[in-house]
Formats: C-alpha cells, structure tokens, sequence
C-alpha cells in the first residue's frame, strides 16, 4: 500500500502538521493489523522538517520566490511538473490533501488520475477567501472528504447534497498525545521553574504573520512585572527576532512544544487551530486573540470557545496594563469546569481509520482488525493505557486471546468493536488492555526477543486458570517470565 500525503506551505503550519498527525496513527494502526505501507509527504512548506520520521519531497514554497520576478514565473510550471514527476513515479494508492482542494500549483485535476484514490482534509474556511469558487469546484473530484470537526458543526459547511455521502466528520485533530506529554513536575524541572511562580506560554502562531514579533514584545511588556517564568514558542516559519538574554524568559523555536502543556499555568496564543486545539487538549487556562490570517476563522473558533467557557480571551491592540490584569485574574482562578469537562478529540485515529477503511473495503477481517486497533489508539493517546509501544502491546493481547480462547474469540471481540462506539469500546476493554500492557512492559525488561514473546504467551496460556480476568491477580508476570526462562534454559 503507497500513501502519500500532500501539504501546501500556509501562513502556518496547520496543512502540515495535520498530515503528519493522520500519517503518525496510520503508520500505527498499518502495524497494528500487520499491514505494510510506503508513507510518504510532498509539501511546499519551508518547515518540512516537522516531518521527522516519513520521507519528505520538498518543492519550495511561493514565499522563496518573493521579490523576484523572473524566477516567480517559471515558478508555477515548474513546481507543477515536479508534482506530476513525484506522483506519476509513486503512484499513491491514496493521495491526500490538506485544505486548499486544487493544489499549491492548481495542478489536482492533472495528478488525480496517479492515484487510485483522492482524499481531502477539509477545514472550515472563510466563505469568501480567495479561491473559494475554485475550491467548491474541486470538491467532486475526490473519494472522500474528511473534515476535522465535530459532526455538531455540520452546519457551518455548506456542501452540496450530491457530496454528503463523501464526507466524514472525523472530529478535531491535533498533534497533542497525553501518552507522549511531559508530567507537570518534569515540566516545571526542566525549565528551572521555582516553586511558587507560574509558568506562562506565549505564542502568536505558526510564523506567517508579520505583525507576531510585535505582538510578542507588546504581551512580554505587559508579564514584565509579574512574578512568572515565560515560555515563547516560535512557529517553525516565524521570521521574528528571537527574545534572548531576558531573565526568565525562554525562547524555544523546535518543534513538539505541545509535550510540554500540561506543565503550563496560563496561555496566552493566536487562536490559530493547531495551538488552540492543543493547549484546549492539554486542559491549560487560555486567553486566545484574533490574528487575520487569510482564509483561517479565527474570530468564531474564538466566539465558539467563549460560549462554551473554554477559555478566555484578551484583544491584542489592548494597553499592557489591560492585557496584565486579565493575566492576573486568570491566573487566580481554576482551569475552566466546563473546559476539564470537554470531550477528547481523537480525529488522527478517526482520519487514519478512514483513509484505511476506504483501501480495505473489501477486506472484511482486516477491517475488523483496524476498528479494534483504532479504539486502543484512542485509548493509548488519552492516556489510558501506559506502555512504551501500542503496536507491540496490541500484538501481546491480540496473540494473548488467540492461544488462550481461540481465533474465534478475538474475530467476536472485533465484531463487537464494530458494533459498538470507541467510548463503550474503551470501557470494556480497558482493563484488560492495563493488564497487558504490564505483561508487555516485563517483557521487555525481561529482554524477550519477538519469538520469545510469542512462546512465553503460548507459556502462561498453558498455566491453569490462566485468563486475562485473574492474570494480575493469580499471576505474578515478572516472576512468570523468570520461570520462562529458566524452564528455556536462559537463566541460571
């Protein structure tokens, strides 16, 4: 199977960084049912590094072109043949892409016919931004069309009726995993916070504003006289001055800020979707502002959080003064209820369980498998479930149930998955999941090779009134593995 993900350069990082959300779960779930797959990216954008672990094909951005002229109008032939070139030659079974429907180039109506399917990541933009008509019209040239949002807000896309069998409201997604989050107190450590003060993240998006280095120094005048220790996280395209050399005063311009939220007393941020859905993930206390970002509805992301008492807000042309007393006044009160009370989004395994759905139609068993395997990623990214590695832990349970009750019994507890919703899924399987999970973390302590694991399983299966409901209560695993590997002759 050959995916590949597409991803314009934006005023911020929100193509980008979507993509290498869905591509990270897909690659997981790919694992998890014993799929292979070639995941790669073709992107414009000039923070292709984001992209840690996919090969990435960089074509450079509109943006390098500015101010030359010559150069600018070979710009677009060129980088449409690039495209073609790429596409032609990998012939994705699946293309995906992000937002802007015709390509970076215009160039979708000329490569769809490279892929066996075309897939697109619809979020909600402007009504009227530029290139909305052209937009509209290339909406029928895909399969499917994702959109991360919640299915509540289907009234704010306006899609054709011959469309709506095509689209798929997978809810929000984002790039914060609370498996992968730092704890409060490491957090704290690692930035030499002292005990008493608060830790404050700023942040003016992703780095294609022009007016964020400003915005930035205005929002430090206004903290400089409080007792804080401030995080500035610089958007990988921001072209600001970075603020070295001021006492507490921390500037981090690598990627992955978002590991560090739960750590975070106060932010104050853009209202851009990617930071704003994840510092809402992380439960942090926010006062969000406007910046006008092209086709980006900042303004109701932000009017619908503050109906829903998520967080606050600040205007950003407000004097210091006005801007220090909302920061003191939020950082007396709690994290909002009705924010700690807001359902978890979890639209990188719904996006990644689509696109695999739709390469698997007509393969009932696997695509029972992945409905499985996408309610334990849910489960693992909501923290739930505490393991060094989901995909070896979903192959520990799934070869657990296999020798213990039988090829029957985990093809029923995959038709149950399907039936059922990944909120009453995670409740029934949640504690077996825990057990498992431990089993597998003393695997891997024990030094258990992949065969070893599997004998070691088809070991305590044997054992008498062995079974996944008395396992850690009948059962000591680390002792287990230590009689394993005495009986292999591994041990003295």
């Amino acid at each position: 199977m050959k995916i590949c993900f597409y991803a314009i350069n934006g005023h911020g990082l929100g193509h980008l960084s979507r993509c290498y959300a869905i591509a990270k779960k897909l690659r997981n779930l790919l694992e998890m049912i014993s799929l292979e797959a070639d995941i790669q990216f073709l992107t414009t954008s000039e923070a292709d590094y984001i992209v840690r672990d996919f090969p990435v094909f960089k074509i450079p951005s509109r943006a390098s072109f500015k101010g030359r002229k010559s150069a600018a109008s070979r710009y677009i032939s060129n980088g449409k043949m690039m495209v073609c070139s790429m596409l032609s030659h990998f012939s994705p079974d699946v293309l995906v892409m992000d937002t802007v429907a015709q390509g970076s180039f215009q160039e979708f109506n000329f490569v769809k016919d490279f892929a066996k399917m075309g897939v697109l990541i619809d979020r909600h933009k402007k009504d009227d931004y530029n290139g909305a008509r052209i937009h509209q019209a290339h909406l029928p040239l895909f399969d499917k069309i994702l959109v991360p949002d919640d299915e509540q807000y289907e009234v704010d896309y306006n899609y054709e009726d011959s469309l709506k069998n095509r689209v798929h409201y997978v809810g929000r997604i984002h790039n914060f995993d609370l498996s992968e989050a730092w704890s409060r107190e490491d957090v704290r450590d690692y930035f030499n916070v002292e005990d008493g003060q608060k830790l404050i993240y700023l942040s003016a998006g992703g780095g294609g504003d022009t007016e964020a280095e400003s915005q930035i120094c205005h929002l430090l005048d206004a903290l400089e006289s409080l007792d804080v220790r401030v995080i500035i996280g610089y958007g990988a395209l921001s072209q600001s001055a970075k603020v070295y050399g001021r006492k507490n005063i921390i500037s981090l311009t690598e990627p992955g800020v978002c590991q560090y939220f739960k750590g975070v007393d106060l932010a104050i941020s853009a209202a851009g979707y990617n930071t704003y859905e994840e510092l809402l993930a992380a439960k942090v206390r926010c006062l969000f502002f406007v910046q006008d970002k092209g086709m980006d509805l900042q303004e109701r992301r932000l009017e619908q959080g503050m109906e829903n008492g998520w967080h606050g807000c600040i205007d950003i042309s407000q004097s210091t003064e006005e801007i220090r007393q909302a920061v003191n006044s939020s950082l007396v009160n709690d994290v909002p209820s009705k924010l700690l009370d807001r359902q978890d989004s979890y639209g990188d395994c719904a996006a990644a369980f689509e696109l695999l759905s739709s390469v698997l139609a007509g393969n009932v068993e696997r695509k029972l498998n992945a409905t499985m395997a996408k309610s334990v990623m849910r489960m693992h990214s909501s923290g739930s479930i505490k393991t060094n590695s989901i995909v070896s832990c979903y192959h520990v349970w799934k070869m657990f149930v296999y020798h213990k009750e039988g090829e029957d019994a985990w093809q029923q507890k995959c038709i149950d998955a399907s039936a059922k919703s990944d909120n009453e899924m995670n409740l029934l399987i949640v504690e077996e999941f825990r057990i498992i999970s431990e089993m597998e973390m003393e695997m891997t302590e024990a030094g258990l090779t992949p065969y070893h694991r599997k004998e070691f399983i088809k070991y305590i299966c044997k054992l008498d009134e062995c079974s996944l409901a008395n396992l850690d209560a009948k059962f000591v695993i680390k002792e287990e593995v230590k009689n394993y590997l005495i009986e292999k002759n591994h041990v003295e």
